[in-house]
């Protein structure tokens, strides 16, 4: 689920297996203004322990994203791209991370299909969603370049 305001409070209460707020939508969720990296972990964990969704999907931008689960959270870095639009780019992210789960991919590799996806999109002017041509790329290059380094786990989160 990819949604904000009301509609993320009330869908987050429901049974939902994927949940991708961004930074800002994540603080709305909690009821705080800010939220740093310091504060990240332990928000996502009171989002999983208090909603039913498996898998918290955080993104952060042209930095990539963050995946939480009950049992882990890492953090995914995106590639550096042109960016021409960034209208599109969480529901192109949103539809290469169900892509990538219906392709029996990782929760990690379906984050970085998600982000290639995400970057993907800001390479296309005003309202274009992401082509596949540009996202497969960048996810090659992604799982390519990638290091242990740039994945970082950030310890358990122990709910």
């Amino acid at each position: 689920m990819d949604t904000s305001e009301n509609a993320l409070l009330h869908g987050a209460k429901e049974r939902i297996y994927l949940l991708k707020p961004n930074l800002g939508q994540l603080a709305a969720m909690i009821g705080v203004k800010t939220i740093s990296y310091l504060t990240l972990k332990s928000y996502a964990g009171e989002v999983l322990l208090n909603n039913p969704c498996e898998v918290l999907v955080v993104s952060i931008g042209a930095q990539g994203a963050l995946l939480f689960t009950k049992e882990t959270a890492e953090y995914l870095a995106a590639p550096m791209v042109f960016q021409k639009s960034t209208i599109g780019v969480g529901d192109s992210m949103v539809a290469g991370m169900v892509f990538a789960l219906a392709q029996g991919k990782s929760l990690p590799e379906m984050v970085k299909y998600g982000v290639a996806c995400g970057s993907a999109a800001t390479m296309t002017e005003g309202t274009q969603l992401c082509k596949k041509k540009d996202a497969d790329e960048l996810f090659g290059w992604i799982l390519t370049h990638s290091s242990k380094s740039d994945n970082i786990r950030i310890n358990t989160i122990g709910i």
